[in-house]
Protein backbone atom coordinates (compact mmCIF):
# COMPACT_ATOMS: atom_id res chain seq x y z
CA UNK A 1 0.00 0.00 0.00
CA UNK A 2 2.76 2.64 0.98
CA UNK A 3 4.60 1.39 -2.24
CA UNK A 4 1.48 2.12 -4.54
CA UNK A 5 0.63 5.51 -2.35
CA UNK A 6 4.58 6.57 -3.28
CA UNK A 7 4.12 5.28 -6.69
CA UNK A 8 0.82 7.57 -7.23
CA UNK A 9 2.13 10.94 -5.65
CA UNK A 10 5.37 10.57 -7.83
CA UNK A 11 3.85 10.27 -10.97
CA UNK A 12 0.93 12.77 -10.19
CA UNK A 13 3.88 15.30 -9.50
CA UNK A 14 5.71 13.70 -12.55
CA UNK A 15 2.45 14.40 -14.88
CA UNK A 16 1.87 17.94 -12.87
CA UNK A 17 5.02 18.80 -14.59
CA UNK A 18 5.04 17.24 -17.91
CA UNK A 19 1.50 19.68 -18.05
CA UNK A 20 3.58 22.67 -17.09
CA UNK A 21 6.27 22.10 -19.65
CA UNK A 22 3.21 21.22 -22.31
CA UNK A 23 1.04 24.84 -21.55
CA UNK A 24 4.52 26.66 -21.55
CA UNK A 25 5.09 25.16 -25.11
CA UNK A 26 1.58 25.61 -26.24
CA UNK A 27 1.62 29.75 -25.16
CA UNK A 28 5.35 29.95 -26.62
CA UNK A 29 3.30 28.77 -29.92
CA UNK A 30 0.90 30.81 -29.41
CA UNK A 31 3.17 33.97 -29.72
CA UNK A 32 4.52 34.45 -26.61
CA UNK A 33 8.19 34.02 -27.39
CA UNK A 34 9.33 35.56 -23.89
CA UNK A 35 7.79 32.78 -22.26
CA UNK A 36 9.94 30.04 -20.58
CA UNK A 37 9.52 26.03 -19.32
CA UNK A 38 9.16 25.91 -16.02
CA UNK A 39 12.02 24.93 -13.47
CA UNK A 40 11.67 23.55 -10.05
CA UNK A 41 15.22 23.21 -8.77
CA UNK A 42 15.31 19.71 -8.07
CA UNK A 43 18.00 19.27 -10.83
CA UNK A 44 16.55 16.38 -12.20
CA UNK A 45 16.09 15.61 -15.81
CA UNK A 46 13.27 17.29 -15.95
CA UNK A 47 15.31 20.14 -14.63
CA UNK A 48 17.69 19.90 -17.08
CA UNK A 49 15.49 19.55 -20.13
CA UNK A 50 13.64 22.41 -19.04
CA UNK A 51 17.23 24.16 -18.65
CA UNK A 52 17.82 23.11 -22.83
CA UNK A 53 14.83 23.87 -23.47
CA UNK A 54 15.05 27.31 -22.19
CA UNK A 55 18.47 28.19 -23.81
CA UNK A 56 16.97 27.29 -26.88
CA UNK A 57 14.33 29.24 -27.00
CA UNK A 58 16.79 32.20 -25.74
CA UNK A 59 18.64 31.44 -28.88
CA UNK A 60 15.62 31.50 -30.98
CA UNK A 61 14.60 35.14 -29.59
CA UNK A 62 18.30 36.40 -30.22
CA UNK A 63 17.62 35.61 -34.14
CA UNK A 64 14.26 36.90 -34.39
CA UNK A 65 15.16 39.80 -33.11
CA UNK A 66 18.28 39.92 -35.58
CA UNK A 67 15.74 39.66 -38.23
CA UNK A 68 13.51 41.89 -37.21
CA UNK A 69 16.30 44.54 -37.23
CA UNK A 70 17.84 43.69 -40.35
CA UNK A 71 14.15 43.52 -42.08
CA UNK A 72 14.38 46.58 -40.55
CA UNK A 73 17.84 47.74 -42.48
CA UNK A 74 16.82 46.35 -45.67
CA UNK A 75 13.17 48.33 -45.85
CA UNK A 76 14.97 51.49 -45.56
CA UNK A 77 17.96 50.91 -47.52
CA UNK A 78 15.75 50.30 -50.56
CA UNK A 79 13.38 52.77 -49.73
CA UNK A 80 15.26 56.03 -51.07
CA UNK A 81 16.34 54.37 -54.38
CA UNK A 82 12.95 53.35 -55.08
CA UNK A 83 11.37 56.74 -54.35
CA UNK A 84 13.86 58.65 -56.47
CA UNK A 85 12.89 56.13 -59.53
CA UNK A 86 9.63 56.24 -59.09
CA UNK A 87 9.70 60.36 -58.97
CA UNK A 88 11.86 61.03 -61.86
CA UNK A 89 10.11 58.07 -63.77
CA UNK A 90 6.63 60.04 -63.08
CA UNK A 91 8.22 63.43 -63.64
CA UNK A 92 9.22 62.27 -67.35
CA UNK A 93 5.91 60.96 -68.20
CA UNK A 94 4.52 63.99 -66.89
CA UNK A 95 6.47 66.52 -69.35
CA UNK A 96 6.12 64.30 -72.54
CA UNK A 97 9.76 65.14 -73.24
CA UNK A 98 12.15 62.10 -75.37
CA UNK A 99 14.83 64.29 -73.32
CA UNK A 100 13.77 63.92 -70.11
CA UNK A 101 12.80 60.30 -71.03
CA UNK A 102 16.22 59.12 -71.66
CA UNK A 103 17.21 60.83 -68.20
CA UNK A 104 14.94 58.96 -66.45
CA UNK A 105 15.72 55.83 -67.93
CA UNK A 106 19.73 56.33 -67.02
CA UNK A 107 18.71 57.51 -63.71
CA UNK A 108 16.63 53.88 -63.17
CA UNK A 109 19.73 51.88 -64.61
CA UNK A 110 22.05 53.93 -62.11
CA UNK A 111 19.50 52.89 -59.16
CA UNK A 112 18.76 49.46 -60.51
CA UNK A 113 22.62 49.22 -60.28
CA UNK A 114 23.02 50.46 -56.76
CA UNK A 115 19.63 48.18 -55.78
CA UNK A 116 21.59 45.21 -57.38
CA UNK A 117 25.01 46.05 -55.40
CA UNK A 118 22.43 46.20 -52.22
CA UNK A 119 21.17 42.92 -52.45
CA UNK A 120 24.83 41.25 -53.54
CA UNK A 121 26.06 42.65 -50.14
CA UNK A 122 23.38 41.20 -48.25
CA UNK A 123 24.25 37.97 -50.06
CA UNK A 124 27.43 38.42 -49.40
CA UNK A 125 27.20 39.14 -45.57
CA UNK A 126 25.01 36.38 -45.09
CA UNK A 127 27.54 33.96 -46.59
CA UNK A 128 30.07 35.67 -44.11
CA UNK A 129 27.70 35.18 -41.43
CA UNK A 130 26.75 31.84 -42.16
CA UNK A 131 30.75 30.67 -42.71
CA UNK A 132 30.92 29.94 -46.15
CA UNK A 133 33.41 32.69 -47.03
CA UNK A 134 36.08 32.34 -44.28
CA UNK A 135 38.00 30.37 -46.16
CA UNK A 136 38.30 33.37 -48.97
CA UNK A 137 39.48 35.62 -46.29
CA UNK A 138 42.21 37.44 -47.00
CA UNK A 139 44.95 39.57 -45.37
CA UNK A 140 44.76 43.45 -46.75
CA UNK A 141 45.63 46.70 -45.29
CA UNK A 142 42.54 47.96 -43.79
CA UNK A 143 44.44 51.81 -43.40
CA UNK A 144 44.25 52.07 -47.37
CA UNK A 145 40.52 50.76 -47.67
CA UNK A 146 39.43 53.70 -44.74
CA UNK A 147 41.75 56.26 -46.88
CA UNK A 148 40.06 55.12 -49.90
CA UNK A 149 36.53 55.32 -47.92
CA UNK A 150 37.42 58.64 -46.71
CA UNK A 151 38.58 60.04 -50.36
CA UNK A 152 35.46 58.72 -52.36
CA UNK A 153 33.02 60.30 -49.36
CA UNK A 154 35.10 63.70 -48.58
CA UNK A 155 33.36 65.65 -51.31
CA UNK A 156 29.99 64.03 -50.33
CA UNK A 157 30.20 65.45 -46.80
CA UNK A 158 31.08 68.79 -48.25
CA UNK A 159 28.19 68.91 -49.98
CA UNK A 160 26.35 68.40 -47.06
CA UNK A 161 27.49 71.10 -45.50
CA UNK A 162 30.31 69.15 -43.05
CA UNK A 163 33.49 68.48 -43.23
CA UNK A 164 35.22 64.45 -43.05
CA UNK A 165 38.48 64.37 -40.75
CA UNK A 166 40.37 60.99 -40.78
CA UNK A 167 42.72 59.68 -38.14
CA UNK A 168 43.59 56.10 -39.26
CA UNK A 169 47.29 54.69 -38.24
CA UNK A 170 49.15 53.11 -41.01
CA UNK A 171 49.47 49.22 -41.82
CA UNK A 172 46.42 47.90 -39.79
CA UNK A 173 46.86 44.18 -41.58
CA UNK A 174 43.79 42.24 -40.52
CA UNK A 175 42.07 39.04 -42.21
CA UNK A 176 38.77 40.34 -44.15
CA UNK A 177 36.94 40.38 -47.03
CA UNK A 178 38.56 43.80 -48.73
CA UNK A 179 34.69 44.41 -50.38
CA UNK A 180 32.79 43.47 -47.10
CA UNK A 181 35.10 46.02 -45.43
CA UNK A 182 34.45 48.57 -47.40
CA UNK A 183 31.02 48.15 -47.54
CA UNK A 184 30.56 48.15 -43.84
CA UNK A 185 32.70 51.82 -43.63
CA UNK A 186 31.20 53.47 -46.47
CA UNK A 187 27.78 52.72 -44.87
CA UNK A 188 28.51 54.25 -41.42
CA UNK A 189 29.91 57.14 -43.27
CA UNK A 190 27.10 57.54 -45.81
CA UNK A 191 24.90 57.77 -42.25
CA UNK A 192 26.69 60.07 -40.88
CA UNK A 193 26.43 62.48 -43.90
CA UNK A 194 23.07 61.88 -44.68
CA UNK A 195 21.60 61.53 -40.82
CA UNK A 196 23.78 63.15 -38.43
CA UNK A 197 24.62 66.15 -40.01
CA UNK A 198 22.16 68.93 -39.65
CA UNK A 199 20.49 70.54 -42.92
CA UNK A 200 22.39 73.77 -42.45
CA UNK A 201 24.13 73.44 -39.75
CA UNK A 202 27.42 74.39 -41.49
CA UNK A 203 30.93 73.40 -39.77
CA UNK A 204 29.94 70.02 -38.51
CA UNK A 205 32.59 67.16 -38.57
CA UNK A 206 32.27 63.51 -39.21
CA UNK A 207 35.56 61.54 -37.54
CA UNK A 208 36.80 58.71 -39.28
CA UNK A 209 39.58 56.84 -37.14
CA UNK A 210 41.12 53.28 -37.13
CA UNK A 211 44.20 52.81 -34.61
CA UNK A 212 45.76 49.15 -33.14
CA UNK A 213 43.87 48.20 -29.44
CA UNK A 214 46.08 46.11 -28.03
CA UNK A 215 46.77 42.89 -30.76
CA UNK A 216 43.34 43.94 -32.76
Amino acid sequence: VLGLGGGLLTSRNFLRRVDAITDASRAIMGGNLSSRMPVKGTGDELDKLSRSLNEMLDQIERLMAGMKEVSSNIAHDLRSPLSRMKLKVESALRSQDCVQYRDALVSALDESDRLLQTFNSLLSIARTESGQTREGLQRIDASRVLEDVAELYGPIVEDEGGSLETNIAPDLIVRADRQLLAQAVSNLVDNAAKHGIAEGAEGAEIKLSAALDGDS
